[in-house]
């Protein structure tokens, strides 16, 4: 199986230094407001072998899911396919904890690499995550002080 070639762990900046970013009274309300919807990520992307990645999604899909629902912490996942470059999967794993979602290497299990060793060419890039939910997503951007892109 493929070795990793990178690891790093990234999170973005607390709610309130979030909110400076936007530099609105209504985003900072938005932000802070949205402390308690965090989620803790463990992307894992994937490389499948030509033509092998449905085979890739199904496994993904099943087995190694199966093995994570397992996992104490373990909260959910959802497995992107791109639209660019077919081969591309990227695993978006959730966990209770920062600690869960760093600790749990699950792309280094045996039962994992056992299952995907012929459907994959490289485990490309492992990141971790603390992603934001705002409580209440429709207010985000609306508003007079929204930025315009």
């Amino acid at each position: 199986m493929g070795q990793i070639m990178e690891y790093s762990r990234k999170s973005i900046e607390t709610p309130t230094q979030a909110s400076r970013a936007w530099d609105g009274p209504q985003q900072a309300a938005t932000w802070n407001d949205a402390a308690s919807n965090v989620l803790n990520v463990r992307a894992v992307d994937f490389i499948a072998r030509p033509g092998k990645a449905a085979e890739l999604h199904a496994c993904l899909n099943g087995r190694v899911l199966d093995s994570l629902k397992k996992r104490r912490g373990f909260s959910g996942a959802v497995i992107l396919s791109s639209h660019k470059e077919a081969r591309l999967l990227t695993v978006l794993s959730f966990w209770s904890t920062a600690g869960e979602a760093v600790e749990n290497k699950w792309e280094e299990w045996q039962v994992v690499q056992q299952a995907l060793v012929h459907l994959i060419d490289v485990c490309s890039r492992v990141h971790t995550y603390e992603a934001v939910i705002p409580a209440n997503p429709g207010s985000v951007g609306s508003g007079t002080n929204a930025l315009a892109c």
